[in-house]
Formats: structure tokens, sequence, C-alpha cells
């Protein structure tokens, strides 16, 4: 709870129990206005009375809010008095915190009503005497919320000609933890680069300007942290990735960070989904063949596939003498003018997946000279 009590002589006003003075401020010694604050409990008196140094016709209000931070409400506060003058200006302040609520308090000697900044929703707007222009005290309670930290900008209410204080207060939002965590996306290729981005994380919060900072931490869930690393907001590969040596659902286990009063925290556990990618087939060595001219030669070329399930394979001559079948049984049939010389055969292996890969071999074949 907020109270405002606005005196016109400009003397303080000593505070009831339970209610903390937030600051004091006066022109001269025509007007003064004490701004306090109070954490409600759950019975709360119908009214509180403060009293005043000097028989004078005061004013004061008192406003409640919720959602703010009951260890520390108070993030900033500033005012001043100002002369004779229509334009009641409350200097401007630096937040800390972001969302705050700021909550501007004018005061006039006139007991004239008075009109909230244009940013502000008025509160209260409480006069004292016998009417306007009596010479009581008045005050006018007004707020907005804010965005980001920072300065806010003098605000001012519009009234009576008179001197007048004007001031501004802002409360410190309540922390709410997180609720969520999320990525996307969620799915990794196999077999990338290490540092490799994954996907971005996101926070569900219901504080909305809180910014949030993540982290693999060990719990349920944490199987495959290690093949992962953070960055930021951004989850990177750490490891190989291999589907042939990986389940298809890779689990790790997150906290978000928030950034509002005391850190508040959110943990779950995250599937990434390991994208199977075709492997290249690989063609095993041939060795060297040494054969006279008429010689038939004949090789059984194999290969193997990283794929599960096995892709089926296709072989095929790609340069030199011979022929090849799909099953990879090479032969050539040398004749008479074939030696003496060496030959060089590249086969090559084609895969059936999507897209279709392939991989080859060479070996050489020596033809000796025959009489």
């Amino acid at each position: 709870m907020l109270a405002s009590i606005a005196v016109p002589d400009g003397g303080a006003t000593p505070a009831p129990s339970g209610w903390i003075p937030i600051r004091h401020d006066q022109q001269a010694s025509v007007l003064a206005q004490d701004l306090y604050y109070r954490v409600a409990t759950a019975t709360e008196p119908p009214s509180y009375v403060w009293t005043t140094s000097v028989a004078e016709q005061s004013a004061g209000a008192i406003v409640a809010y919720r959602g703010v931070d009951n260890v520390s409400p108070i993030d900033t506060h500033g005012g001043q008095g100002n002369t004779a003058s229509s334009s009641y200006v409350a200097p401007s302040v630096t937040t800390t915190v972001n969302g705050a609520l700021l909550v501007g308090f004018f005061a006039n000697s006139e007991g004239e009503p008075t009109s909230p900044p244009p940013s502000m929703t008025e509160r209260a707007d409480q006069g004292s005497g016998s009417g306007p222009g009596s010479g009581g005290g008045a005050t006018e309670i007004a707020d907005e919320i804010l965005g980001v930290a920072g300065p806010t900008g003098s605000r001012a209410a519009a009234g009576s000609i008179s001197p007048n204080v004007g001031q501004l207060v802002a409360l410190s939002p309540a922390n709410n933890p997180p609720t969520a965590i999320s990525l996307a996306p969620a799915d990794v290729d196999e077999n990338v680069p290490l540092n490799t981005a994954v996907g971005t994380f996101t926070t569900t919060d219901p504080d909305p300007f809180d910014t949030h900072a993540y982290a693999l931490i060990a719990g349920s869930g944490d199987t495959h942290n290690g093949l992962f690393s953070i960055a930021g907001d951004e989850l990177r590969t750490n490891a190989p990735l291999d589907f042939e040596l990986l389940p298809a659902t890779l689990l790790i286990r997150v906290e978000t960070t928030d950034s509002g009063r005391g850190n508040l925290t959110h943990e779950e556990a995250i599937v990434v989904t390991l994208n199977d990618l075709n492997d290249p087939p690989v063609a095993d060595p041939v060795a060297g063949q040494f054969v006279d001219e008429g010689d038939l030669v004949s090789v059984a070329a194999t290969a193997t596939d990283a794929d599960v399930p096995v892709n089926s394979l296709t072989w095929s001559l790609d340069s030199g003498p011979g022929g090849v079948d799909g099953a990879g049984n090479y032969t050539w049939a040398t004749g008479e003018a074939d030696g003496p010389a060496t030959y060089t055969v590249v086969l090559r292996v084609t895969d059936d997946g999507v897209p279709a890969l392939s991989g080859t071999v060479s070996f050489d074949i020596t033809v000796g000279e025959v009489n």
C-alpha cells in the first residue's frame, strides 16, 4: 500500500505504526507532501490516521497494489516542489528493474482537483476544505506500467495555478518463476561438424520483461548432456552424432534462470531428434593383379554400408578395361595385344539411399608378354 499526505503549511507528518516513510517534498513553507508504504496484512483496518503538527485542511489517500515485491517494494523514487503553476511536474527517476509500476503523486495547496499526466491512469484525487479554492491541500495519485529499466522521464499533472509538489515512486514487480522451456528447432542431422547450432531455447515466464540464461544440468533426462553444449540461448553439438551408434531420440536436461529478483529457475528434460542421413558405401581394397596375355582376370569386389538397414549396392565400371556386373563381379579376358602393360581399373559402388551415394576402388592389372 502507498499513502500520500498533503499538508498546506509544509510541515512533516509522522506516520502511523507500520507505515515506512518514502520521501518528503515541499514548496517553501506553503505545501508539503509525504509518501509512505506498508506491506498489507490479511486484516487491515478501514482507515489510518496521520496527525499534523498544526490544524490544517490536509488531504490524504491510500492506494493498494498486487504483484509487488514485498521484500523490496520500492525500486526508486524522486520528487520536487514547484512554484505556482498549472503544471505539477514530477522529475524523472531511473528504474533498475524491468516492468516497474510507476506511481505519480501530485499535490496542490488550493484543494483543487487535478488531472493526471496523459500516460497515467488516475487512482485517487482527494481534496480538502469546503471545495476548490478553499485553501486546503489536495493530492492526486496516478500510475502506469513501464517497460525496460532506465530513465522514466518527468511526468506532469495539470491543475489550477498553485504552488505544488510532484513525486514519482517506482515499485518493483514481484518475480514469478519460469514455467516451461522450449527448443526450436529440436532436431539435428547426424554427422554434422562439432559446434553446429541445433536450435534456440525460449522460456515461458509470467513476467514479460524477464530475460533468461540456460544451462545443462544433471538430473532425470540428462542421458545425452555430454553430446551438447549451450552458448547463450543456443544449443550446439559437442560430440560426433552417428545415427547408427545413437538412439533416434536424445535426452538432455536444461535449466532456465530468470533475471528477476532472486533469479528463479525452472528445469525440464528436452528431447532432441537425431535425423538419419544416408551414409556413402565404402569399397574394400582390391589387390593388384598379375596375369599373362590370354589369361582371364576375375575379381569379386566388396563394400560395406553403415546404414541401418543396409542399403542395396550396385557396382559399375568407371574406367579401365573389362567389365563388372551389379554384384561386383569384375572380369577381363586379356588378349595377345594387351601385354606387356599395366592397366588401372576404377570400380564404383552406389547405394539406393536418398540421395544415392557412391564410393570407388582402384587397382592395377599387370599383363605379362607371352611369346
